[in-house]
């Protein structure tokens, strides 16, 4: 597998500047057993027991892969102080929501003294890679509370500056990534980060490509040189079983794979066979692009990982099993040796998702059938008058009492407004598990969510259960949602059919998905809200809604992803986010509006050239960025985006006649199914067409064949045409004086019925310098006082050459004015500047080009 080794490891600290903001309007304050508990949208309650409790905010910076925050140091801070006086509710023992705990008012030291609590507002806690993407990690209190007095301020503003240092792990990158794959990811690191606009990989954006072998892009054979966006893996016996999920992946849009448990065991290595696994997920993912894992069988056919975050119970409480093994592929997650997984600091774990990771608990053939046949229902064909309907039910957690229903209200908030809710919670009404029974049976299922005392074979409800069998025996139909529980242990696959196994198991009805606990769910005594599978559950429902990351998995690695800061520090934490699993799809996307048809047209029979495809919708016209793939056997296979206009234009390359699949997906649509008959074009043949770098640009030659009937020639660089004369039929050749770094090049033969069949691409690579706009990398780098930074402009005009700092601020201008074509060479003195890593950036007219360059000192 290959290693990213990072230039940056010999500078010692680089310090940036930033500064964070918070609205006063942002803040609340509710009350518990007589105290007053502070309140912000997203706060997290990590203090120790006794102190003050304080909500505290995960923030992340956007920076170099590789790289994490080592110290924080505040510059300023502005603060407004609230009117009243107040008496902070003491911080409570987490506990499993299996074994209550009564309210303790065990005050620490804190409350005897008046000094501003916390000491330090923002603490460093390192930072991690999210598929290629580096993030710094800090955890930021916006109050400061003065006991004795009983003032309590909010910090509106906070200017800090930010000292990184290595991760002291191995991360694993992606040399290539689809461009579904960096939309999602970028979307899912910005959704977290405070500088959006530094978000960076280097990873090469590639189309999809697949190799037909009936099983879509790779059958045991990982070395084809496919992409696999979606990837299974599962055992021999059960391919076959699988093959129609397959089939729909890959006839959607998204390159797959499949491979089986026993290939991976013979041809990767490992400490046992979790390793292996995830080893061969590693080599995946650095490859293929692959972005969503499905384990395709229980643990006794697709071994769990179980890791270790604090001790509950007995050995087999504590050792929790743990899909986040698979995801959260950076670290060795045991690099001390022993017999615990996933220990902090010993083993390495950075605890964010690279990939989304889900399992279908699946013992047999029948079993496949059933999940399958649900997730396609649920992806193709959910009725037409599905209910967005959504139930919330939750209980009495203790005697003080603690009200689940509390919790609940609070993810409740993220709740679009189609979405209609029930509410059965102890703290209102007495219910029973007929009642939630019964809502599944009338279809209200969309959305199912649970906060109660469970255990393995049963779901709690009100003051009864859903039992196992009961799960099982749903006959909800086609009418089927998913359903994130808090309730302890049913989501335990590696016990003989947990009840979240019933109901994605469930053969006509129950849910197509379930993000359920395979140990024991974390609450807080006297503050529901703040317990941590309270907060893991609202964001996942924030990042399902609000940042409308909606494939199961990325919302599930989003809710995650909001924890990290905090898991480094507090055992509680990493018990939350290894304890919560799907059982079901994770690619699938949530219904999130009432579902509408796709209006397509595209041609019905085409013999070459252009293929154009026009999407709307029945309410909202054109539709911008729908998902178009067509998809031929092994003969084609494309992938492309509509622009605002709801049109995309595709140039298949076609060897011979037959049936051409045409789908299209949009969030919130059922997706299209169409076909085109593909007829016999013209006789003539490319027998020859290439490219080649020179001094001048790109010379491009070609030979024809058969071209009798043939009434023109066209040559084309990506969409520009770069002839404005007809060109030579038989052979000719071409300069692209002008091209880019990468050039995908493009024949077109023009056939008189006025079809026209583009050839390609051949894809040319220029050397830095030859015919393009080139901004060569600086040097010296690692730089200390001077720096020359050479530039390459194939015309005379405007350039803009200046360096800008990670967060934005532009340091120092090297050049702004006209220059003439050919190459200019730039000295910056930076020997005033601050050692760290900063940017350099060419502006022209048509491009902007950058390049990295590290300080040190």
């Amino acid at each position: 597998m290959r290693k990213y080794l990072f230039l940056l490891l010999i500078v010692p600290a680089i310090a940036f500047g930033y500064t964070y903001s918070v609205s006063p309007e942002d803040v609340g304050m509710d009350a518990g057993q007589g105290y007053d508990i502070p309140r912000i949208a997203g706060g997290v309650y990590t203090n120790e027991v006794g102190d003050p409790h304080l909500p505290w905010l995960p923030l992340r910076v956007a920076v170099p892969a590789g790289m994490a925050a080592a110290e924080v140091e505040v510059v300023s801070l502005e603060t407004q102080e609230l009117p009243g006086y107040y008496t902070v509710f003491p911080t409570q023992q987490s506990r499993p929501i299996s074994m209550p705990g009564e309210f303790v008012e065990n005050f620490s030291p804190v409350y005897a003294s008046d000094d501003p609590y916390p000491g330090r507002p923002m603490v460093a806690t390192g930072g991690g890679n999210i598929a290629g993407y580096g993030v710094a990690d800090m955890v930021f209190c916006p109050f400061i509370y003065h006991p004795v007095s009983g003032r309590l301020e909010v910090i509106t503003e906070i200017t800090f500056n930010l000292e990184l240092e290595t991760l002291s792990y191995e991360i694993h990158t992606p040399a290539v990534v689809t461009p579904a794959t960096s939309e999602i990811n970028t979307q899912r690191v910005k959704s977290l980060v405070i500088n959006p606009e530094s978000v960076y990989t280097p990873a090469e954006v590639v189309p999809p490509k697949v190799i037909g072998t009936g099983f879509g892009a790779n059958y045991n054979e990982p070395d084809e040189g496919s992409t696999a966006e979606w990837l299974l893996i599962t055992r021999e016996e059960f391919a076959e079983a699988f093959q129609p999920l397959v089939e729909w992946k890959l006839k959607k849009g998204l390159s797959t794979a499949l491979v089986t448990v026993e290939y991976i065991i013979e041809n990767y290595d490992g400490r046992d066979q979790a390793e292996k696994i995830r080893n061969f997920i590693i080599y995946a993912y650095e490859n293929w692009s692959t972005t969503y894992v499905v384990l395709g069988g229980d643990c006794n056919y697709v071994r769990e990982r179980r890791g270790f975050a604090v001790g509950f119970g007995s050995p087999d409480d504590y050792m929790i099993p743990c899909d986040l093994y698979y995801s959260d592929l950076d670290g060795d997650w045991n690099a001390d040796g022993d017999d615990l997984w996933g220990e902090w600091p010993t083993d390495e774990v950075d605890f964010y998702a690279d990939v989304y990771v889900s399992r279908f608990p699946v013992n047999t053939v029948e079993e496949i059938e059933a999940m399958v046949s649900k997730t396609l229902v649920y992806e193709k064909s959910i009725p037409a008058d599905f209910p967005l309907n959504t139930v919330f039910f939750a209980g009495k957690l203790d005697d003080i009492p603690t009200w689940g229903g509390d919790g609940k209200d609070q993810v409740a908030t993220h709740l679009p407004p189609d979405f209609p809710y029930v509410t059965y919670y102890e703290r209102d009404m007495t219910y029973g598990a007929a009642d939630i029974i019964a809502e599944f049976e009338a279809g209200h299922s969309a959305v199912v969510n649970q906060l109660h005392h469970s255990s393995y074979d049963i779901i709690g409800a009100g003051d009864g259960f859903i039992s196992t069998a009961d799960a099982m025996g749903m006959t909800n139909g086609d009418y089927i949602g998913w359903f994130y529980a808090q309730g302890c242990m049913c989501g335990g696959f590696d016990r003989a059919r947990c009840a979240g196994e019933g109901m994605v198991l469930a053969p006509n009805g129950g849910s197509v998905a379930v993000m359920f606990n395979s140990r024991y769910g974390l609450y807080m005594p006297g503050d529901p809200k703040s317990g941590e599978s309270n907060v893991l559950d609202e964001q996942f429902f924030a990042g399902m809604f609000d940042e409308e990351l909606t494939s199961l998995g990325a919302a599930q690695a989003y809710s995650k992803d909001y924890f990290v800061p905090m898991a480094k520090q507090n055992p509680y934490i990493r018990w939350v986010m290894y304890v919560q699993n799907i059982l079901g799809p994770c690619e699938t996307q949530g219904w999130c509006n009432i579902p509408e048809n796709l209006v397509v047209t595209h041609p019905t029979s085409w013999s070459g050239g252009e293929f154009k495809v026009t999407v709307n919708s029945e309410s909202r016209g054109p539709l911008n960025n729908a998902k178009v793939c067509l998809y031929k056997d092994s003969d084609v296979y494309l992938v492309g985006y509509t622009r605002a206009s709801g049109e995309v234009i595709f140039y298949p390359d076609v060897d011979e006649a037959g049936e051409l699949s045409v789908t299209v997906s949009f969030q919130d649509t059922w997706p299209y199914e169409g076909v085109c008959q593909v007829e016999a074009g013209s006789d003539a043949e490319v027998a020859e067409f290439t490219g080649s770098p020179t001094d001048e640009g790109v010379l491009l030659s070609w030979t024809l064949t058969d071209t009798g009937d043939l009434v023109g020639v066209n040559l084309y660089r990506g969409e520009a045409r770069l002839n404005s004369l007809d060109l030579p039929g038989e052979s000719g050749r071409f300069l692209d004086r002008a091209p880019d770094e990468t050039n995908d090049y493009y024949l077109e033969l023009v056939h008189p019925d006025g079809a026209k069949l583009r050839v390609g691409p051949v894809t040319v690579t220029v050397p830095e310098g030859v015919g393009r706009l080139t901004l060569f990398e600086p040097y010296p780098s690692p730089a200390t006082d001077r720096v020359s930074i050479e530039v390459n402009t194939p015309a005379d005009g405007s350039v803009l050459l200046a360096v800008y700092d990670l967060s934005g601020r532009r340091v120092a201008t090297l050049a702004d004015g006209d220059y003439s074509a050919g190459r200019h060479t730039f000295t910056w003195d930076c020997a005033d500047a601050a050692a760290g890593v900063y940017l350099c950036r060419l502006s022209t007219a048509e491009r902007v080009l950058t390049k990295r360059l590290v300080l040190a000192r």
